[in-house]
């Protein structure tokens, strides 16, 4: 499933962060500014094996920031923002797929990972995305 540029999209709509600077698609690099958030398709999503155009896909939320409470701070408000939500679209890119997010909802509240070797800190969380291609 390619949705993760979409979701991309949708998150620098809603949550005003921006792609590429801010709001990383994939592992952050040493380059990418201190406070950043990096999401990235994990394996262990659940296909549907009747309705083959819906999908479950995991999405992991990776958030740095120079303080702890500034990491977490920005893993709480992706995680209010998306736990437990349902029924809403994400944009539609030259892809030419759309996307409508069933539900998506939080695999675990956002977990201190520890800090970088320049004493930055980093908060994870996991949601999962029902999703159906249409």
């Amino acid at each position: 499933m390619k949705m993760i540029k979409e979701l991309a999209e949708y998150i620098k709509d809603e949550l005003g962060l921006v792609v590429g600077s801010d709001l990383i698609v994939g592992p952050m690099t040493e380059a990418t500014q201190d406070e950043a958030v990096s999401i990235d398709e994990v394996a262990g999503g659940r296909a549907e094996f009747f309705l083959d155009d819906q999908d479950d896909v995991v999405i992991d939320m990776i958030c740095r920031a120079v303080t702890r409470s500034a990491a977490r701070a920005l893993a709480h408000s992706l995680f209010s923002h998306f736990h437990q939500r349902n029924a809403y679209d994400l944009p539609t890119l030259t892809s030419g797929e759309n996307y409508h997010i069933i539900y998506s909802k939080a695999d675990r509240t956002p977990y201190y990972s520890g800090q970088d070797d320049r004493n930055r800190s980093y908060y994870l969380t996991s949601i999962t995305f029902r999703v159906q291609r249409y």
